[in-house]
């Protein structure tokens, strides 16, 4: 329940008046966010006037319906409160409006961090996952439909998630959650991602003012690779695909250009270029570089969730191309050790034949003297 005395309530309404006024500067300087995903797909990211009191968690719909107040959209409702929070005291004192009614049970952590949760950071994304509503079984609680899903890990542990949905030529953020750690945050994350695709940033495009050249913030090469070994820890622990398609084919144009015309001898680049664009899977066994190595990984596993998407087949004991090699590897790591114990089972067991074989010649050796003893002793004990 929502119990705020007027103190606490003139607090959290203070706290509105800096996100309120910190949102009207983004939209007079036009910002939008545009990103760049691993798997291809580029969108612009910009939170609309109708979105905010969602994200706040404040029911603005429950004030207009009470007839009230003059304002008749979510943004001039929201304006038209948060500078009179005893005029909203007042009013539930006297039974016309209810808190719980109005508020949502997290509005003060909704408040606290809708402005950090709303800007994009690529180095504190964990993933951005494509939703597809069809691939899961979860059931929100006011049943929210989102097109992309943002987390991301604050320096402090919290986990943010971000539902963005599309409104014309952007996306909108329409779900602001924020969590105090990684397990906390589990069992929301697993409803989101399970069966779903996710991916990594790779650009961050910030545009300040109209026509302005934007501001390109780029995820360097050594980072990409660990972001993949982060998204891998998720697809594994929550039955989720990997796209990193636009990513691999990037690196291979890069090592292209600054390899191939070098040496025009090297047939494995073109050979993996050939694999992309034909689709198939690529041996990773050929090349030594552990980021090509990883890119190549996720690209195989890619290619085998989609395989197994096309048959309408969503089983979490289905492993991928990658879980699959790595099982064969351990087998061959496993026979070569059976084969070297066995061998040196094999060694022992000569050196024990050849111990006997000596052990046999003297104890024979052995009965000869015992015979020729006997034979000596014979005259004297008749």
């Amino acid at each position: 329940m929502n119990n705020f005395n007027l103190s606490e309530l003139e607090q959290l309404f203070y706290d509105i008046q800096d996100v309120i006024e910190y949102f009207e500067n983004i939209s007079n300087d036009n910002n939008v966010s545009k990103i760049y995903l691993s798997s291809g797909d580029r969108i612009s990211i910009n939170v609309s006037n109708s979105s905010i009191a969602h994200l706040l968690g404040i029911n603005t719909n429950y004030l207009i319906s009470t007839n009230l107040f003059k304002s008749k959209n979510s943004y001039d409702m929201i304006k038209e409160i948060m500078y009179d929070p005893y005029r909203i005291y007042k009013l539930r004192n006297e039974g016309y409006i209810s808190f719980d009614h109005l508020f949502s049970k997290h509005v003060k952590k909704k408040v606290d961090s809708i402005i950090k949760n709303s800007k994009i950071n690529i180095f504190e994304t964990e993933f951005i996952c494509k939703y597809d509503s069809s691939l899961s079984y979860q059931i929100t609680e006011n049943n929210e439909k989102f097109d992309y899903i943002i987390c991301r890990k604050y320096e402090d542990e919290k986990i943010g998630i971000l539902g963005l949905v599309e409104q014309g030529n952007y996306y909108v953020p329409m779900s602001n959650q924020i969590f105090n750690n990684m397990q906390e945050a589990e069992e929301k994350i697993k409803n989101l991602i399970t069966n779903q695709q996710i991916a990594y940033i790779s650009l961050l495009e910030l545009t300040k003012k109209f026509g302005s050249e934007p501001k390109k913030i780029f995820l360097p090469y050594n980072v990409k690779s660990s972001k993949i070994k982060t998204l891998k820890e998720y697809k594994y622990k929550y039955n989720c695909s990997i796209d990193v398609t636009n990513e691999v084919e990037h690196l291979i144009n890069k090592i292209q250009t600054e390899y191939i015309f070098k040496d025009k001898s090297n047939d494995s680049i073109l050979e993996i270029t050939k694999f992309i664009k034909e689709r198939k899977t690529i041996d990773e066994e050929k090349y030594r570089d552990e980021n090509i190595i990883n890119l190549i990984r996720a690209y195989n596993d890619l290619l085998y969730n989609q395989a197994i998407k096309k048959k309408e087949s969503h089983d979490e004991l289905i492993e991928n191309y990658t879980a699959l090699k790595e099982k064969i590897l351990k087998l061959k790591h496993y026979v070569n050790k059976l084969e070297t114990e066995n061998s040196n089972l094999r060694q022992i067991n000569n050196n024990l034949k050849s111990e006997n074989s000596i052990l046999t010649e003297e104890n024979e050796s052995l009965k000869e003297k015992h015979e020729k003893i006997l034979q000596i002793l014979k005259p004297r004990i008749e």
